[in-house]
C-alpha cells in the first residue's frame, strides 16, 4: 500500500520535536527530515498519538513558531480497597478517605 499526499502545503506543526502536517479531515501525518509525509506512520501506542490527543483536548494551542502547546495530565492515583480491588483517587481527595468510603459501602451491602 502506498501513501498518497494528504495535503499540499498544509499547516505544519511540531509536537515533542516531531514535525507533522495537519489535515482537517484526516488528522495528523508525521513528516520526515525533508518535509515529506512518512510512508510508515507510528503505531497506535506511540507517544505521538497521546500527545496529539492531549493537544486536541486542550484546544490545539500553537506558538508563532508552530510548536504545539499542551500539558500532560497527571497520572491517576489508585488506592487498594480489598484484595485485587482498587479505586481511583480524585484530585483533592486523600487515599484514606476513598478507601474508608468504599469499605463503608461494602459493609452496608447485603450479602
Amino acid at each position: 500500500m502506498k501513501l498518497v499526499c494528504l495535503l499540499l502545503g498544509g499547516p505544519t506543526y511540531t509536537i515533542d520535536g516531531m514535525p507533522f502536517e495537519w489535515h482537517p479531515r484526516l488528522g495528523p501525518a508525521l513528516l520526515g527530515k525533508k518535509g515529506q509525509v512518512l510512508a510508515s506512520q507510528p503505531g497506535p501506542r506511540h507517544r505521538f498519538w497521546k500527545a496529539i490527543d492531549w493537544w486536541r483536548e486542550q484546544g490545539c494551542r500553537v506558538t508563532d513558531a508552530g510548536v504545539c502547546i499542551y500539558e500532560e495530565p497527571p497520572a491517576p492515583v489508585y488506592v487498594q480497597i480489598v484484595g485485587r480491588h482498587y479505586a481511583e483517587v480524585a484530585p483533592g481527595r486523600t487515599p484514606e478517605d476513598v478507601r474508608r468510603e468504599w469499605l463503608a459501602k461494602i459493609e452496608r451491602e447485603p450479602r
